[in-house]
This record gives structure tokens, sequence and C-alpha cells, in this order.
């Protein structure tokens, strides 16, 4: 049976997105903008058509003369376009029987079934108009026989025989329509090119906007390559805390991974002293075998708890006792020189124990801390080894263990103190070793706050003076 791998969507692009999104929320807003100047443009121009109609009214009441009980007028108007036949520009005086009291000459040579559907629409428009009261402008748009505007007014004149007179003034709907059209077009043209500058410019924005998210994605994929070991500080204040994020996980990562190598060369240090003293006593004849078969189930042991404490350190990363557990050193020491004078039989242990010194540090640390030292005095040193345990301060916050560990070996020059506290640097390369023992017992005090002093011994070796909390 073949499994196949499972397919994950295509990751979106923000950038698409936003385009997309402001793409969209722009083209309905300048459209929505476009429609209302188009309707404001359109409604603007036709009152600009009633407020002509209503100037043409009022100039044709005042041409009018009373004669015979009717309305007569000037043949030379006012308004030249009156006078010119199908100019567009169009009066008719009506009264309220409908009998047709006078009509621009640009009525005339309009033809006959043209004019009688004109009379008739303005014979409507009349009706309509005699509805409202006198003194009211009635404003119609006019389709057949052609698109007109209409304006009718309708007053009452007295000394006429029939006194209420309408008057009807008409105007050709095209030249607005085409000012409407053109307007029309050059708003949607114009829209249709601000759509498309402020689009590249959005796209240029967003793009320069994105920088830093494409920025920071490149040096994600520089950390998995290992091109690089961490993100770049400066950052806009919207990625400050996600970069924050990401760095303090890819340093706890580094701290995990350099945790675990460290424990693998802790957990092989600190059974090199046990095995040491394994092989020594494996090697002795079968009467000492024997009596040295308890040292051998407590190194076997001990061999366990270091296995064990290593693995929880490796899983916790803590180095403390349990809270309200304290462990006493001078037992710890004691069992620590009796397990180093099977290893090291020829070396002589002078002991100064202050059996009520006790610190919060695990038994184990402290078990890894002065195995390492004493497994180093009693390798370089010539036969002693000197431990000085006591306390000091009186305070309890003051309150701290000291042990001196002093041999009579070569010592370590001055100059010489920084390298071995680091991982690997050893001033003796003859004698077997790694390298890590002290830089261990280091880093041990440092994380539970102790301290390791390096000197010059009185017999004429290294002085180890460490200082744990109490």
């Amino acid at each position: 049976m073949t499994v196949s791998q499972p397919e994950y969507p295509t990751p979106s692009s923000i950038q698409r997105r936003l385009s997309l999104t402001t793409g969209l929320v722009l083209i309905f807003f300048l459209g929505l903008v476009g429609l209302v100047l188009d309707q404001a443009f359109r409604s603007s121009t036709i009152r600009g058509a009633e407020e002509q109609l209503k100037l043409l009214t009022y100039s044709l009441m005042g041409a009018a003369e009373e004669e015979g009980g009717t309305l007569v007028f000037a043949k030379d108007l006012f308004q030249p376009r009156l006078n010119q036949p199908a100019s567009g520009l169009y009066a008719v005086v009506m009264d309220d029987l409908g009998t047709l009291l006078w009509q621009s000459p640009s009525l005339q040579a309009m033809p006959p079934e043209s004019a009688l559907a004109l009379v008739v629409q303005l014979t409507s428009a009349n009706k309509l108009a005699a509805t409202e009261a006198a003194g009211v402008f009635y404003f119609a748009q006019i389709d057949e026989p052609q698109p007109l505007f209409g304006l009718s007014y309708t007053v009452t004149w007295e000394g006429l025989e029939a006194d209420v007179v309408t008057f009807h003034s008409l105007t050709a709907q095209a030249p607005f329509l085409e000012t409407i059209n053109a307007f029309r077009q050059n708003v949607w043209v114009g829209f249709g090119l601000l759509t498309i500058v402020i689009s590249i410019s959005q796209a240029a924005a967003l793009g320069w906007g994105l920088r830093p998210l494409r920025l920071m994605q490149q040096e994600v994929r520089e950390l998995e390559a290992g091109r690089r070991g961490r993100l770049t500080q400066e950052q806009p204040k919207e990625l400050v805390g996600l970069v924050d994020s990401l760095q303090r996980y890819i340093e706890h990562e580094h701290r995990l991974r350099q945790r675990h190598r460290q424990a693998l060369d802790n957990l092989a240090h600190s059974l090199k002293t046990p095995l040491a003293i394994l092989r020594n006593a494996l090697s002795a004849s079968e009467d000492a075998q024997a009596a040295k078969g308890p040292a051998l189930r407590d190194q076997v042991d001990l061999m366990d708890g270091i296995i064990t404490h290593q693995l929880r350190r490796l899983s916790t990363g803590t180095a403390s006792a349990p809270i309200g557990q304290r462990t006493q050193i001078a037992p710890l020491l004691t069992r620590l020189v009796n397990a180093l004078q099977v290893a090291y039989p020829d070396r002589v242990f002078e002991t100064n124990l202050d059996d009520q010194a006790g610190s919060r540090m695990h038994a184990d640390d402290l078990y890894e801390i002065f195995g390492n030292i004493l497994d180093n005095a009693c390798k370089y040193g010539r036969q002693k080894v000197q431990i000085q345990l006591s306390r000091s301060g009186d305070a309890e916050s003051e309150r701290r263990v000291v042990v001196c560990l002093e041999d009579d070996g070569p010592g370590i020059p001055e100059e010489a103190v920084n390298l071995v506290a680091i991982r690997g640097q050893r001033l003796d390369t003859q004698l077997p070793g790694q390298g890590i023992g002290l830089a261990v017992a280091i880093e041990l005090l440092a994380g539970s706050g102790g301290e390791l002093e390096v000197g010059r011994s009185v017999l004429g070796g290294a002085r180890l003076i460490v200082t744990l909390p109490d």
C-alpha cells in the first residue's frame, strides 16, 4: 500500500489579497462617486434648462400686449431663436379653453403632423398646468414628436375674454443631453485613468510596505539554511513582538542543543572517575577485589545516579535540590575521597570537614564538581591532597559554604586560569582527559550562585576555592 504525501493548500499572498481587496473597494467607491456626480450634473443641467425657460416665460409676459380682448406680440421678438424656424426654442400661449392665442415663428416651419402632435402635447401640458394654482411653474419633459423640455405658467390676465392664460416655453433636449453625455464620458474616462494610477501607486506602496515581511521571510530561510545566526533587530514596531518571539525561540533551540551536547560531555566525563576505580579494582588480586566489593557496588550505584541526574538535567535544565532539602557536603566529600583512594592508592588525603556544612545544590551536581576537581588534583598532584570544608558569614542571607582543595602538583599558571574554564582546553596533553572537568564545575556553580577561585597552594600546586550557597 502506497501512502501519498498530503496535499496542502497553496498559501495565499498578503500583497495579492490586499491589492484585490483595496482594488475592489476603490472601483466600488469611484463608481459610486461617478454615479453621484453624473446624477448631480444631469440634475443641474436640467435645472439650467428650466431656469432658461423661466426667463423666456417672463420675457414673453413682458412683451405681451392686450388688444381687442386678446394678447398680441411684436413680430421682432427679443429672442432671435423664436423667429428662426426649427431653432429648437419654441413658445405657445393658450387660454383655459384650449384656444391658441399665439405661437412663435419657430414653430411655423414644422410639418403639420409634427406641429399637431406638439400642440397635443402642449394641450396636455396645459391641462396639467391648469390643475396647478395660478402663478406656479410646471416643468415637464416631452418625448414626442421630438424630445423637448417644457415649462408652463398660468396667470390670470384681466381684460381678456378668457382671463386665464398659460404660457408654454419649450426647448430642445439635444444640446443639454449632449452636454450631459460629454460630461459623463469625461468623468468615466477620468475615473478609469484615476483607477489605473491609484492601483499602480497602491501596488507600489504595498510592495514597499510589505518589504520588511519579505526581508524577514528571507532571513528565516537563511536561518533554516544555516547562513544566519539571528534575525535583524531593527524592524518596524508592528513586527518587533514577532521578531522577539522568533529570536527567543531560536535562542531557546540553540541553548537546548547546546545543553544536549554538554549533557553528553558531562555524562561521559562524570563516568570517567567511577570507571577508573572499577578498572583498578578489577586489576587487583582476588582478595583485594573481595575487600573492595562494597566500593565497587558504591561506584555502580554512583554511575547509575549520575546517568539519571544528567538525563533529568537535560529535560529540565535545573541544578538545585528539591525545595526544602539540603545536601550535607561532608559525607559527600568523604564518600568521594574513599572512592579516589581506590583509584589512586598512592595519594594521601588530608581532610578537615565541618559536619554541619550543607548546600541547596543537588548532591549529584556537588559530586560532579568536587569529583572533577579532586580527580585533577590526584591526576596532576605528586602525593598530597588537602580538603578543608568550612562555613562563613553570620547573617542567614550571607551564609556561604567554602571548600578549599589543594594539591602539590605543578599548579595552574596565572595566565592560563581563564583557559581552564573553556570546554576542551587542556594545559597538559600528556595525560588522558577531555579538558572539560573544570568547565563543567564552573557551569554548575554559575547556575546555582556559586563561585570558583583558582590560585597557588602552599603545597606548591593548585588551590581551588569553591564557594557554595548555604
